[in-house]
């Protein structure tokens, strides 16, 4: 079976009013195939991606389009080669797509994946855009083979937003890289905090910053943001060190050797950042969520979203634990983090195909 992924990115104007995180879906889309690809070889993937974006897609096989994107609702494609033609050229079986970006109209099975559905909640006053946009969407999940969630939680919103039957779901939960397993240092110096934020303008990250900057003497140290995109311009300047991609094995240094992680995103349904923060062994401070959670319990120190004086309590919490308490927290995240590899993802991913 030869698989089409699609990793086109929803254009800056979705991302800035829709609210659209692609950087989740991507990841935890990434990790999947490389360990479906290493697990077996009946089934071959080539993805396919915009011609200007860059990022490590080894060792599969890429096709670059150019698309034109005038926004979620307003899409067309360059009359020089459309995604459709493309697949069609590739002779592609089934297409994986990412709900949030997914071309409707492909003419072959599509399986669709979503690590984030807050685009679609119903709100009174929806542009008439939205509103039939969802209503494709619902159809479209009814006729594909088969859609991925990385939690229950985003199943059961499935079910909510798009009637779709729970069984018709199938629930491949995000994994830890190898990597994590072994100690590593961090390429910057300690003591720091590591943060990690998909909002439209990092204004979760900025209002962290803002509420450390107030606290200087409890809480003295440096921030290390991460993920795509953080160092496009951004209001919190020269406070922060941005890094937006790096290898497992320095990524799984910075989470090692920090002080402790904060998860300031909202838009991850499948807990993938906290997950692999826990099994590379840090203190992790999470944002109450369901997908959270559900995956990882009472794995990380928990705070209210939007409260800063709920995430400073969770921070001085982390900074109090003595050594054996910190000890055995540690041990605690590795031992809940352990129950997640990309391989049984992988071959969750690959039980979807086989619905074909």
């Amino acid at each position: 079976m030869r698989v089409g992924v699609h990793l086109i990115s929803p254009s800056e104007q979705d991302v800035s009013e829709w609210g659209v995180a692609p950087e989740h879906a991507r990841r935890y889309v990434l990790q999947t195939l490389r360990a479906a690809a290493a697990l077996q070889n009946a089934t071959e993937f080539v993805l396919f991606h915009g011609a200007e974006e860059r990022f490590s897609a080894e060792p599969f096989p890429c096709v670059p389009l150019e698309l034109a994107r005038a926004g979620w609702f307003r899409r067309t494609s360059s009359p020089a080669r459309s995604l459709k033609q493309a697949v069609r050229s590739e002779r592609v079986d089934v297409m994986l797509s990412p709900l949030q970006s997914a071309d409707l109209d492909l003419g072959i099975p599509q399986v669709y994946f979503a690590c984030d559905l807050r685009p679609w909640e119903s709100e009174p006053g929806a542009p008439p855009a939205k509103v039939a946009h969802i209503g494709a969407l619902r159809k479209a999940c009814a006729d594909s083979r088969a859609l991925v969630a990385p939690s229950n939680y985003i199943r059961q919103r499935f079910l909510e937003l798009f009637d779709v039957p729970l069984n018709h779901t199938v629930v491949a939960a995000a994994g830890v890289p190898s990597a994590f397993a072994q100690n590593h240092s961090s390429m910057v110096a300690k003591p720091y905090l590591l943060l990690h934020d998909d909002s439209p303008g990092r204004e979760n990250a900025c209002m962290i910053v803002s509420a450390l900057e107030k606290h200087a003497t409890r809480f003295p140290f440096p921030v290390v943001l991460i993920g795509a995109g953080v160092g496009e311009e951004s209001p919190l300047d020269d406070r922060v060190v941005y890094i937006e991609h790096c290898p497992d094995v320095q990524l799984a240094g910075l989470y090692q050797q920090c002080e402790a992680f904060v998860a300031c995103g909202r838009g991850d349904g499948g807990a993938s950042r906290v997950i692999e923060a826990l099994g590379a062994g840090c203190c992790v401070i999470a944002p109450h969520s369901p997908a959270t959670t559900e995956l990882v319990a009472d794995g990380p120190f928990y705070y209210n979203p939007g409260s800063t004086s709920s995430l400073m309590q969770a921070l001085g919490r982390v900074l109090d634990q003595g050594p054996q308490e910190h000890g055995q927290r540690v041990r605690h995240g590795k031992a809940i983090a352990a129950r997640f590899t990309w391989e049984q993802t992988a071959w969750k991913l690959l039980s979807a195909f086989k619905r074909i």
